[in-house]
């Protein structure tokens, strides 16, 4: 028996990965996909450097996305996450009314909430909780940060921000 008659026999008992009676030729052990019959390290290992040539090629993540795309319930399903992120950004524009920041403005007394240098006239509003992990545009889930602060945070939680900051124990 070979290993694609051993990844075909796991297929048909319903299962993803099998032990092969056949070693791995890079050493890696007998554990392998029933998908393919790969090595479950080389198989990881490939996955990584396709991943890698995906973020670095403009070409290969074209082809990448064309081959994604070629699957009708995969694009379905893309389509509706494009259609829910333009939503959200058309409803993002203009959120903050100037009444709003201008009392956040006044709260923080004309500070940066992380390092307390005065904000002139160049401030970013900033989501203490980030959208993306859940926060909301409730004025107390915002603050004003200068620029190198936010770019600092970005899409950190606040928690984890703040001790690489320095202010946790």
């Amino acid at each position: 028996m070979c290993i694609r008659d051993e990844a075909i026999q796991a297929r048909s008992q319903g299962l993803t990965r099998f032990e092969s009676t056949f070693p791995c030729v890079k050493g890696h052990g007998t554990l392998r996909q029933a998908a393919n019959g790969l090595c479950v390290v080389c198989a990881r290992e490939s996955g990584r450097r396709s991943d890698a040539k995906r973020k670095r090629d403009p070409e290969e993540r074209a082809r990448a996305q064309r081959k994604l795309l070629a699957q009708p319930e995969k694009r379905e399903k893309h389509r509706e996450h494009v259609r829910a992120r333009r939503a959200q950004v058309a409803s993002d524009i203009g959120r903050y009314a100037a009444t709003r920041v201008r009392e956040l403005f006044t709260l923080q007394k004309g500070r940066c909430a992380n390092c307390r240098d005065k904000l002139g006239n160049k401030w970013d509003v900033d989501h203490v909780m980030p959208r993306i992990l859940g926060g909301t545009d409730d004025l107390l889930n915002l603050q004003l940060l200068c620029a190198s602060c936010n770019r600092r945070k970005g899409g950190k939680h606040p928690i984890d921000f703040a001790a690489r900051e320095g202010r946790l124990l």
